[in-house]
């Protein structure tokens, strides 16, 4: 639109200036040296004109032809600076094709500014196809190449060394540590890879430091875990109290928490207090693997907890372990024709190998042994290869 316009104005004032020149023809005489040359006014107008465009045409010719050998070593510039972007594209079209060694050639070849960048690429590839060595050496010539790049450099390196050397990577992030000691990241690496190594200890005293570089949930996971290692850990049951009784409400109803606590516990006696425990973190936080737990603990109330088990089957119908536990809490009250239906309804939703022996139990107990072998023949295989409700040995044991 801008340029219409100037082109409007333009043609207006060319029309102007030729109607003046018609209107107006006015008279020039110039007399030098004894010539004498007369014209009038629009002609020599023109003239003027003509000259001034052929002047501007001649130093525009001039000056590209001065500033052509300049214009020239751009070109090439441009050139050698696009030929990598092509060996990049190269290598991910061999990537494409899933010829990886070819891949990796395109992207280390050539020389540039990016060179580095392009066996940081290229040691990503190696990493994916598991060559340890031919990525350690990429690292190494990116380093060479630029060293103002370390840190990126070895924070990579780093980050894929933490799934198959844990302790290198720990070395190496500690080693950045004593250069940038505030980095966030660097924080969180360190956590990540103390946590491959369950070095819980180190952890422990670590994590408070490393809290700003965590995301609120990550930090208060890697706490439970670190709480529940300590209960699990508890030596006597005065000291398993103590530590549970110093944990705050949230954190007695943490699953995992209270999974570490009561599978402590329990190595010196079920109790109606574990039943409890469990129940209220279910209510908090509905989580299916604490449900095993209770079966190590059913007995100490068991109409309450028949009760408590089937407002829990209102809600979750479809939970394999409620039905167990309906099961066997049925048969402690004398309900024999309930217990079967439910432990045959648990044993449909997920097999099982302990709920088919408590199944056999029962059929043994009404005097027909032969069913509860069949049972046992079909069930035990199926239940070797999809037992997901199979408990610890410590409930094992304490059941």
């Amino acid at each position: 639109m801008i340029r219409l316009i100037i082109w409007g104005v333009l043609a207006l004032l060319g029309a102007g200036l030729a109607m003046f020149a018609v209107s107006e023809q006015g008279y020039v005489a110039v007399n030098w040296s004894g010539w004498l040359i007369e014209t009038s006014v629009s002609f020599l107008v023109l003239l003027l004109v003509l000259a001034l465009a052929v002047i501007y045409g001649v130093m525009r010719l001039v000056l590209g032809v001065w500033r052509l050998p300049e214009r020239w070593r751009r070109w090439r510039e441009g050139k050698r600076a696009a030929l990598p972007m092509k060996q990049v594209a190269q290598g991910l079209q061999a990537l494409a094709l899933q010829e990886d060694d070819k891949a990796m050639q395109a992207l280390v070849a050539g020389k540039d500014a990016s060179q580095w960048l392009r066996y940081c690429l290229a040691a990503q590839l190696a990493q994916a196809q598991h060559q340890w060595v031919q990525r350690d050496a990429y690292i190494e010539k990116a380093l060479a190449l630029a060293p103002d790049q370390a840190f990126t450099i070895q924070l990579l390196h780093s980050r894929w060394l933490m799934d198959e050397q844990p302790e290198r990577a720990l070395t190496l992030i500690d080693s950045l540590q004593s250069l940038y000691p505030k980095q966030r990241t660097l924080k969180a690496m360190r956590v990540q890879a103390l946590e491959r190594l369950s070095d819980w200890q180190s952890l422990a005293s670590y994590l408070p430091e490393a809290k700003n570089a965590l995301s609120r949930s990550r930090y208060l996971e890697l706490q439970s875990r670190l709480l529940a290692q300590s209960l699990s850990r508890a030596d006597n049951r005065e000291l398993l109290e103590a530590e549970w009784k110093a944990l705050s409400r949230s954190q007695q109803r943490h699953p995992l928490i209270v999974k570490a606590y009561v599978e402590r516990a329990l190595v010196w006696g079920a109790s109606s207090a574990l039943w409890q425990v469990v129940v209220k973190a279910l209510e908090q936080r509905w989580d299916a693997q604490l449900l095993p737990l209770l079966v190590a603990l059913i007995g100490q109330d068991p109409y309450r907890e028949l009760k408590q088990v089937q407002l829990w089957l209102k809600t979750s119908p479809n939970e394999p372990a409620l039905w167990w536990l309906s099961g066997l809490l049925a048969q402690r009250q004398g309900m024999s024709q309930q217990a079967e239906q439910d432990l045959l309804r648990s044993l449909q939703l997920a097999p099982n190998a302990q709920v088919a022996v408590a199944l056999s139990d029962l059929y043994a107990a009404q005097s027909n042994p032969e069913a509860g072998r069949r049972l046992l023949c079909n069930q035990l295989q199926a239940a070797s290869a999809a037992d997901r409700l199979h408990p610890l040995p410590q409930i094992q044991q304490a059941g």
